[in-house]
């Protein structure tokens, strides 16, 4: 009996080992399917598939866009993305402060996390930014002003975010490039007229880009509310009243472009 039950409790390893390769393979080479089918995403729109190749494809993107359009969203997940498709692996999400961090970017993969119907593996702290799978596959969320804190994290596959990279300073992108990450992933809004993140969207450093105007998103596509949350044909329609199409603030936060 007990040899019996070894045996068994061997088959049930391996068949598990064997799905979670499958699962990782198709993740991997299809990062859509795994946020519609592993993360129950009900719309994975063109610009979040966009994102998402940009990502897979590239060792360097930078993704700029209008309020309101899902970036943070989008970048909460691809934190499960790639920590369920590269094994073992890590990452690090910084930004300016602890609330976008914590409050915003882990809030979306926390959801994320509880609400998918696969019974993901490891553990999620219910208020610190971390997710640990084991001691060398983990995701960890901080915002630093002294940047030797970026120091000392390395993987085979090494996954590093920058939220709100038109606010970070450039010691501290100086800082993460020394991780020498395998994916260096830059987001933010169009509201600085220099620094990485400006450069990046302006043919510098090698990045690979993606822009998000209002009128790409699902709830400007004549619709109604697509998506609750995101920027609406209304919202739009007001800051075009109290600006004008011209206006610095509208030409950033409604286009998604950087004014001169």
């Amino acid at each position: 009996l007990e040899a019996m039950a070894l045996a068994v409790a061997r088959a049930q390893a391996s068949k598990s080992a064997s799905s979670r390769d499958l699962l990782e393979a198709r993740a991997l080479a299809d990062p859509g399917w795994f946020f519609a089918d592993v993360l129950g995403c009900r719309t994975v729109w063109s610009k979040m598939v966009e994102m998402l190749e940009a990502i897979r494809d590239n060792d360097k993107s930078s993704i700029r866009g209008c309020n309101s359009s899902s970036k943070d969203y989008t970048i909460g997940r691809v934190i499960l993305w790639w920590l369920f498709s590269h094994r073992p692996s890590k990452v690090i999400v910084t930004g300016p402060t602890q609330r976008q961090v914590q409050d915003v970017i882990w809030r979306e993969t926390r959801d994320a996390f509880h609400a998918s119907g696969r019974s993901l593996r490891g553990r999620i702290l219910p208020v610190e930014p971390r997710l640990e799978i084991s001691n060398q596959h983990f995701a960890l969320g901080f915002s630093t002003d002294r940047p030797y804190r970026l120091t000392g994290f390395h993987s085979p596959h090494l996954l590093v975010i920058v939220t709100e990279a038109h606010e970070v300073a450039q010691r501290h992108i100086d800082a993460v490039k020394m991780l020498n990450p395998e994916k260096l992933v830059l987001t933010g809004n169009p509201l600085t007229v220099g620094g990485e993140f400006f450069d990046s969207h302006h043919g510098r450093g090698g990045y690979q880009t993606v822009h998000i105007s209002a009128f790409d998103t699902p709830n400007l596509q004549g619709q109604g509310v697509v998506i609750p949350g995101m920027i609406t044909e209304a919202d739009v329609a007001a800051k075009r009243a109290d600006w004008g199409e011209t206006d610095a603030r509208y030409i950033a936060t409604v286009l998604g472009e950087f004014p001169d």
